[in-house]
């Protein structure tokens, strides 16, 4: 049996949904969005005023600012919080090889005859 061909429209709407687009957006306009996988029509948008795509540019172009400037206070605080944890890490690991060194090289441990022996007697 060949399985039947979804249309990505309904998954986008819904998609776009949950990031906050209204359905009714995505329908009824001028502009068509088709998907780069089958080609089919996803949207049909509706050409902005001049005013609208002006805002939506600022918009964007505020959020991208405040994303890469952002407080210096909150990236300092970053950085020494990273600081912070590394050098607790880095401080672990020289105890924890300190530790190692102290017990000495890794040895493999055999029964000796006589343990042999014994645990012979005990499965008896």
């Amino acid at each position: 049996m060949i399985p039947a061909i979804s249309t990505l429209a309904p998954q986008v709407e819904r998609l776009l949904g949950s990031l906050g687009a209204a359905a009714h957006d995505l329908k009824g306009g001028t502009l068509s969005v088709s998907s780069p996988i089958s080609g089919e029509i996803i949207a049909s948008l509706r050409q902005p005023s001049v005013a609208e795509a002006r805002h939506a540019i600022d918009t964007a172009h505020a959020a991208g600012q405040a994303v890469t400037e952002g407080p210096a206070s909150l990236s300092r605080e970053a950085n020494e919080l990273i600081d912070a944890i590394a050098a607790a890490l880095e401080r672990a690991k020289k105890k924890d090889r300190a530790e190692r060194d102290a017990k000495g090289p890794a040895r493999l441990v055999r029964p000796t005859d006589k343990e042999k022996g014994e645990k012979g007697r005990e499965d008896r």
